[in-house]
Order: C-alpha cells, then sequence, then structure tokens
C-alpha cells in the first residue's frame, strides 16, 4: 500500500482554467512517482476565504497522512500570507506531514 498524501492548491482570480487542469494533472503525476496516493485534494479559489486550506488542515486533524502536496509554496502563500515557507514549517511540525511541492522537485531534478 502506497503512503497518503493530501493534495492543495489556491486558485487566484487571473489564471485560466488550462492551468488549474495542469496544476491537477502535476499532483497526481508527481505522487505516482513518489510512490504516494492521494487521498483528497483541497482547493481554494478567490472569494472563498481560505474553506480548502481549512478544510486541509480538519483534514490532516482526522487522518493519518504523511504528506501534503502542493503545485509550489506560492499555493500556500495565497492563504496564509508568508513566504510559502513558514506555512510549510507549521504544517511539517503541528501535523508531523511532509510538505512537498511539485515545482522545487522539478528545479532538483533540472526539469524547471
Amino acid at each position: 500500500m502506497r503512503p497518503r498524501a493530501l493534495a492543495y492548491y489556491s486558485v487566484p482570480g487571473h489564471v485560466p482554467e488550462g492551468q488549474v487542469h495542469r496544476w491537477r494533472a502535476e499532483l497526481r503525476t508527481f505522487a505516482l512517482q513518489e510512490g504516494l496516493e492521494i487521498a483528497a485534494v483541497y482547493v481554494d479559489r478567490v472569494g472563498t476565504g481560505g474553506a480548502g486550506f481549512g478544510a486541509l488542515i480538519e483534514a490532516l486533524r482526522r487522518r493519518q497522512v504523511r504528506f501534503v502536496v502542493v503545485p509550489s509554496l506560492d499555493h500556500l502563500t495565497r492563504v496564509v500570507g508568508d513566504d510559502g515557507r513558514l506555512a510549510k514549517s507549521v504544517l511539517e511540525h503541528r501535523f508531523g506531514v511532509r510538505v512537498c511541492s511539485v515545482a522545487a522537485a522539478g528545479r532538483r531534478a533540472g526539469r524547471a
């Protein structure tokens, strides 16, 4: 059985729907490559007031997952308002998960 992960992304108002579909596909591809199973995907859109992030936090409280996958740490900044590293650190320390950024993994592999 593959380790379970939760996925999260935040959609600003100016992003075309095609990009949203690419993010979702990138999350699933990354999870497969890393041997993870995405149990649920949480999304925030402009005007949702962070409801998706709030649902992610609630899911982390209830579920036994070890990973949170995001397209990039920028997706965490749209809700938390930092540079993404603080939100990553809080999630990792508070919930004992590893936050995985698809973009950071691509840079490390020379793909970005």
